[in-house]
């Protein structure tokens, strides 16, 4: 049979050359001095997928979790800028700040690549075996985490729960303080926590000063609620300050190639006041407290982060408070920070009656398309360079 006519050969080889060059340019060009920098976690494989399972170290903006799946990792050099993630349900946002503000400090690899399974699966991320659910995902599914895999599929499932019952907490956030004295002379101090619609916030550290024997503090209960006392002379001011998540996601997103967004833990500090009077001449004790709150941005820690604190813009008028005269025992324990390493399971948490929507993951594209069209590219060219050499032959 006679061969190719030499027009088709030349149409084939134009072709094939057509589809490398596309192929080459889909491809997304990759910043010079564009390096990978995880920070605290494992290269690990979850239910067949390969990959870094934790946080990374993203320069000024300090230490972040890509947010996204399936596309390049996230890197500094990819020119990140501030996104609001508008797409995404407003109570999975709160649920993603919340989780992050929540258990994001420290350097603890089991707690950073729970966090990664956790944000992946309230972003609805696609893995091998389908949509991503640390509640449904076995362990034996997990591999490469230095024999630390039943710990971190377990602290992934706490901190879900705990991301969703608070995803339906409204800001902003706000700590009271109240003082109470009873007929015995002890007065009793209590914080509340609550959100911008009354629900109480529990599980927080808060710590008081201004009471004899130093500062005191707790974790807030079921309520909201911590209470210290003791004896002193009136006239008495007390503080009261937790540090608590901010509801509002901090997130980024690259501009100088296709990768992951990332978001980092953001905080606030609440301070509290409140004052007792001394007591008038007659037998009834006051039970009436002047009580003000201000509320400090903490930035993320990092030692290059440009972050500033903001400055206490909030006044709270005062308050009466008639709840009864309690008495309990001060414990030493101060705020912190940094989330326990394990978390406490003498609170909790409620998980939401309706889980938040999974948003659809944003899709840019993906590389292995370019790819295919370069390899069927080289292909095609190969066959008809080879068909050329027998023609010529």
């Amino acid at each position: 049979m006679p061969g190719p006519r030499p027009t088709h050969r030349l149409v084939a080889t134009g072709v094939a050359a057509l589809l490398a060059a596309v192929g080459l340019f889909s491809l997304p060009a990759t910043p010079a001095g564009a390096v990978v920098t995880p920070h605290h976690g494992f290269r690990a494989t979850v239910d067949g997928f390969t990959s870094w399972y934790g946080s990374y170290a993203m320069g000024p903006i300090g230490t972040a979790w890509c947010i996204d799946h399936g596309i390049a990792a996230s890197d500094p050099a990819y020119g990140y800028v501030p996104t609001d993630l508008a797409q995404v349900p407003s109570t999975t946002r709160t649920a993603l700040a919340w989780v992050l503000g929540r258990h994001g400090r420290g350097d603890d690899p089991v707690t950073h690549a729970a966090l990664m399974l956790v944000l992946h699966d309230l972003m609805g991320a696609t893995y091998p075996s389908g949509r991503l659910d640390v509640h449904r995902l076995r362990v034996d599914r997990l591999a490469g985490f230095q024999g630390h895999e039943a710990e971190v599929l377990r602290r992934a499932r706490y901190l879900k729960a705990e991301a969703l019952a608070r995803g339906v907490l409204q800001a902003p956030l706000r700590l009271d303080v109240s003082l109470r004295q009873g007929p015995d002379g002890t007065i009793t101090a209590t914080a509340r926590l609550r959100d911008a619609a009354g629900r109480p916030v529990p599980a927080i550290e808060v710590a008081v000063h201004g009471l004899p024997g130093g500062p005191t503090g707790g974790r807030t209960g079921a309520d909201g609620t911590w209470r210290t006392g003791g004896r002193v002379t009136a006239p008495v001011t007390v503080r009261a300050a937790a540090v608590v998540p901010r509801l509002s996601i901090e997130a980024w997103a690259p501009t100088a190639r296709r990768a992951q967004r990332v978001a980092r833990p953001a905080t606030e500090r609440l301070e509290a006041t409140a004052q007792l009077a001394p007591p008038p001449t007659t037998t009834a004790p006051p039970t009436t407290t002047t009580s003000t709150t201000t509320t400090t941005t903490v930035p993320p820690t990092t030692t290059t982060s440009t972050t500033t604190t903001v400055p206490p813009t909030t006044t709270v008028p005062p308050t009466t408070t008639t709840e009864p005269p309690t008495t309990t025992t001060p414990t030493t324990a101060t705020p912190t920070t940094a989330s326990p390493t394990v978390p406490d399971a003498t609170v909790p948490p409620t998980v939401a009656a309706s889980p938040p929507a999974a948003p659809a993951l944003p899709r840019t594209g993906t590389d292995a398309l370019a790819w295919a069209l370069v390899g069927l590219g080289l292909v095609l060219l190969g066959g008809a360079t080879l068909q050329a050499g027998r023609a010529a032959r």
